[in-house]
């Protein structure tokens, strides 16, 4: 950027206020004016008092001014949108934040035992299920290198998860864990945790039925594991949802399942991952029988191998079955109480066993202690955004009682009964009335009085 001084096309007169009042602007090319905006302004008012000569570089140096003003406006806009992409930014790192605190939360809530180890395999923590499989105490158990709980023949199998462990890769396998006692049977998914290389190893017994084929157990560790990454604003809806989609795929002859939270006659939540499960539960809630209901008022887990030809349920038989025929219903059971009803659901007869209902009783518990966590961690956030709304609420009464009290002369405590007789006069909150002072500081009082009076 090129800026012209008197001495470039100015003629040097003495005495001409142009040439004092532009002293110093030589030598300035390629480094933009940097005077201030009187001082720029002052210098351009010079230059217009000179003779007709002058008029060329005032001319240049007016399109240098408005350029200027371009770069300005450019450079706010430049620092907005770097403000906006910094909030956008912390706003993922809080995100992220939350989902790994979730997740932690609902590991340490799973029913199934679960380590958290570092890089190296030295375990961190451990929840009471796996100190229960393991019968040692926490203080023996962290610290300690995973190698020293699992079997020696499984040592290669462990070397080669810890080895090929990477960001987002889950890994399977099969450890005898050395319990103080019995050695453990378990399959193990392995999970790569954000921090530090960190690895969450979710085990479950396997087999857990006596008989069962060990890839169940395994299946279901999958599941197990997958609902323990449920996103952190996925919320209690989403986790029914995910619980829902995941028995159905861990569970095996499933062709659909479904999660009620509440009494199945009047669900608080209602999630399926299919229409066959939503089909069935409509269809129990219509007839006001079926092995739903009884999963949850016998507490227990209810199994039928044809739903409309069984004697049970009398309302059912024919075509009101919804064309499902095997059904098998688990409580949902969070601290001795029944809260909801998991329910997994095929159109052939016969299609769920022993080992299924071992399976489903497992994955009703998780989903049950998880469900609990996100009604928890939902509470808090309310609570969190409740506390938000009254600290800014409180500041905005405190800029109206000042507003009130220099208009009328009065002390804060006065200012304060007026905003209250104002609010109780037009029947609106009181942060309502001091919001619209602080937004309308120049209007009458007798003003907020013409407001609409707060919907009932």
């Amino acid at each position: 950027m090129e800026v012209v001084g008197p001495q470039q096309g100015v003629p040097s007169t003495s005495g001409t206020s142009g040439t004092s009042g532009t002293s110093g602007t030589s030598g300035t090319r390629g480094r933009g004016d940097r005077r201030g905006p009187a001082e720029r302004e002052s210098t351009m008012a010079g230059l217009r008092r000179n003779p007709p000569g002058a008029r060329e570089a005032l001319a240049e140096l007016e399109v240098v001014h408005a350029e200027l003003r371009g770069a300005d406006e450019d450079l706010r806009a430049a620092d907005e949108e770097l403000h906006l992409l910094r909030a956008r930014v912390d706003g993922l790192l809080q995100r992220l934040d939350d989902e790994r605190r979730l997740q932690d939360r609902l590991a340490g809530a799973m029913p199934v035992p679960v380590l958290v180890t570092d890089a190296a395999g030295t375990v961190r923590e451990a929840n009471a299920p796996a100190l229960a499989v393991l019968r040692r105490r926490l203080v023996a158990v962290a610290g300690a290198p995973l190698a020293a709980l699992v079997h020696e023949a499984d040592q290669p199998a462990l070397r080669r998860v810890l080895g090929d462990a990477l960001p987002g890769r889950v890994q399977r396998a099969r450890l005898r864990l050395l319990a103080a006692g019995p050695e453990v049977p378990a399959s193990a998914v392995v999970v790569p945790l954000e921090a530090g290389g960190a690895l969450r190893w979710l085990l479950v017994p396997d087999p857990p039925v006596p008989g069962s084929r060990p890839a169940a157990a395994l299946v279901v560790a999958e599941a197990l594991a997958e609902l323990c990454r449920t996103p952190a604003d996925a919320g209690l809806r989403g986790l029914a949802q995910r619980a829902s989609t995941l028995a159905h795929r861990a569970l095996p002859g499933a062709e659909a399942a479904g999660l009620v939270l509440g009494d199945p006659r009047e669900p608080e939540l209602l999630a399926g991952d299919a229409p066959l499960a939503l089909v069935a539960d409509r269809v129990e809630r219509e007839a006001g029988e079926g092995p739903g209901l009884d999963a949850w008022t016998g507490r227990r887990v209810v199994r039928t191998d044809d739903l409309g030809a069984d004697p049970r349920w009398p309302r059912l038989g024919g075509t009101r079955s919804g064309g499902v025929r095997s059904v098998l219903a688990v409580p949902v059971v969070v601290r001795h109480e029944v809260r909801g009803v998991l329910a997994v659901h095929a159109g052939a007869p016969r299609a769920f066993d022993e080992e299924a209902e071992e399976l489903a009783a497992l994955l009703a518990e998780a989903v049950g202690a998880l469900a609990e966590e996100v009604r928890e961690v939902e509470g808090l956030r309310t609570l969190a955004a409740q506390l938000q709304q009254a600290l800014v609420s409180r500041a905005t009464i405190e800029q109206a009682k000042g507003i009130v009290a220099a208009r009328l002369g009065c002390d804060p405590e006065e200012a304060f009964a007026v905003l209250s007789r104002l609010s109780q006069a037009t029947n609106r909150r009181l942060r309502d009335i001091a919001r619209h002072v602080v937004e309308h500081p120049g209007e009458p009082l007798e003003q907020v009085l013409a407001l609409p009076p707060r919907p009932t």
